[in-house]
């Protein structure tokens, strides 16, 4: 390809790898606002830990290690076969999103709230 063919594609993966990245964010979105940070309770042995919100929680966890994980190898991949030789190095921007999105999806795990919510709430 010639370098003026590869110009013409950076606008290309940087788009693809937006895209991931706001698919990702508002993945993230949504399962916030169906499941809303329950309410602080005070002193005592706390809320109850909800099924459903700890099913969510592994859900999260296990959709970032995936995710993550497909992203590294889907880099690792590209990189050992040329892909940025051959198609800039603007195309590796689409698994490194990919990798962001795993990031994100266990950082949102990790803070994601697992306490019941109070009666009628949701």
């Amino acid at each position: 390809m010639t370098p003026d063919d590869l110009s013409q594609l950076v606008p290309a993966f940087v788009g693809a790898a937006l895209v991931i990245l706001v698919v990702a964010g508002g993945i993230l979105i949504f399962v916030w606002r169906q499941y809303p940070a329950p309410p602080r309770v005070g002193a005592g042995l706390g809320p109850a830990i909800d099924p459903e919100r700890a099913a969510v929680k592994r859900g999260l966890s296990m959709s970032g290690v995936v995710v993550l994980a497909l992203g590294l190898c889907w880099l690792a991949v590209a990189v050992a076969l040329g892909q940025a030789a051959f198609f800039g190095p603007a195309s590796l921007l689409v698994p490194i999103a990919v990798s962001i999105d795993g990031l994100l999806f266990l950082g949102a795990a990790r803070v994601f709230p697992t306490a019941a919510q109070i009666s009628g709430q949701r």
